[in-house]
Parts: structure tokens; sequence; C-alpha cells
């Protein structure tokens, strides 16, 4: 897969309204130029970024995505892991050319 097709979305809980965010995810993969979206989010904010993918999946039929958490037990000791740990969401349309 081309890298210049895979486009990272940083998602946090700082006020964007997810409708927005909903019509940006689309329009990447509507215009052709998206096979592959990363959506990025703190562990506390990973209800947003659920909802998100599903609201992308009732919208877009065609779209699979991965899940996966990094970064669980990095960082400093003490540290909150809702901040530190990463929720990274890999969305595919299935019919991407890869």
């Amino acid at each position: 897969m081309d890298a210049n097709r895979k486009r990272e979305l940083i998602v946090h809980n700082d006020g964007h309204k997810l409708d927005d965010m909903v019509e940006e995810c689309c329009a990447m993969f509507d215009s052709g130029n998206t096979d592959e979206l990363t959506l990025k989010v703190p562990l506390k904010h990973a209800t947003r970024a659920v909802s998100l993918l599903e609201i992308l999946r009732r919208r877009l039929s065609d779209v699979v995505a991965k899940s996966e958490i990094t970064n669980l037990f990095g960082g400093c000791e003490g540290a909150d892991r809702r901040k530190t740990a990463l929720l990274v969401i890999r969305i595919t349309r299935s019919n991407a050319r890869i």
C-alpha cells in the first residue's frame, strides 16, 4: 500500500464535535486518496474513538478495523496509564488497493 494513501488522526476530547470528525473521516475515504486511516487516542478518551469507529462502520459499509493498545506498561513509574497508553485503530476499506 502506498504510504501517501495512509492518513493519521489524533483523537482528543478537546471540544471538536464528533459529527465534524465523522465528516472529515468520510471525506478522506470518499475522496479516493485514502486507503488506510489510523486513529490514535489516549485511553482516557477511548470511548470517543470507538464511537467514531462505530459511526464510520454504519456510514461506510466496506470498512475493516483492527485495534490495539500501545505503551500500556511504558512511561514513567506512577504515570497515569489513561494518558500514556494509546488506543490505535487502523481502518481500511475492504476494496483498497494493496
